[in-house]
């Protein structure tokens, strides 16, 4: 990069000199040009140098946050639920659910876990779960977890209940958990969210592009029995039927 800049620059100082220059100013003027030019080319390529680095330390981060997920979801599956109660209260934006009822039940119908793979998928069953349940529908796209609220359009989701819960049940299972335990939860949390959310917006897109064709096949049916007439017999209506459909396709294949 810095020998094309280098070579870009060499070019522009030949093509300055080699300009007939009518007055010391103009000759001023240009190298100023030039040397901006020179400088922004500088710039871009410190520029894209930072981005490089900055999107391999977050590719190095996400690593190390999943390996460290990993660990810390290990057993949360297999593990028999702690004693007492652990909800979520119901409120303005849902109607709260008890966690170690849905705990019990999504153990019951879960296969056999013996891989970290399979810890990590039933967290975010569980963390998918307790949306679904417990918050009303027109918010489940809003959730998030964060460790600072702020106002925006965002809905905190109850991190504290699950961590809790999640906590109990290694307590109870006495398994020992480090210092980081909280925010690693609350990392696994964050990242479930994310996902399922994701997973909405994908749902949407697809959900849309299905009503747009449905849509579009209603509307070439609807033309199709226009072109048709009433008089013909059943077998005929349904040989040019097919014959408009297939009209139909060819022209809207070379629409698209």
């Amino acid at each position: 990069m810095q020998l094309k800049v280098a070579w870009n620059s060499i070019c522009r100082v030949f093509w300055m000199v080699s300009l007939p220059q009518k007055n010391p100013q103009d000759a001023y003027d240009r190298a100023q040009i030039l040397k901006a030019a020179i400088s922004v080319e500088r710039l871009k390529d410190q520029l894209k140098s930072a981005e490089s680095a900055i999107s391999s330390l977050r590719k190095k981060l996400y690593a190390k946050t999943r390996a460290e997920s990993a660990e810390t979801s290990s057993d949360f599956g297999s593990l028999d639920p702690p004693e007492g109660d652990f909800k979520i209260a119901p409120s303005s934006i849902g109607p709260g659910g008890d966690l170690k009822e849905l705990y019990i039940r999504l153990r019951r119908r879960s296969r056999p876990m013996s891989h970290t793979s399979d810890y990590m998928n039933f967290f975010s069953k569980f963390v998918g779960n307790v949306v679904t349940e417990m918050y009303d529908r027109s918010i489940w796209h809003r959730l998030t977890a964060r460790t600072k609220k702020r106002r925006n359009d965002y809905t905190d989701f109850d991190s504290d209940a699950i961590i809790n819960f999640v906590t109990a049940t290694y307590a109870h299972a006495n398994k020992q958990v480090g210092e980081s335990f909280y925010m690693d939860v609350f990392n696994m949390i964050a990242v479930a969210l994310t996902n399922f959310r994701r997973n909405l917006k994908t749902q949407a897109r697809s959900d849309h592009c299905t009503d747009q064709q449905a849509e579009k096949e209603n509307t070439n049916e609807v033309q199709m029995q226009d072109l048709l007439p009433f008089h013909k017999d059943n077998d005929v209506v349904s040989q040019e039927a097919s014959q408009a459909s297939a009209a139909l396709t060819f022209f809207d294949y070379y629409q698209e």
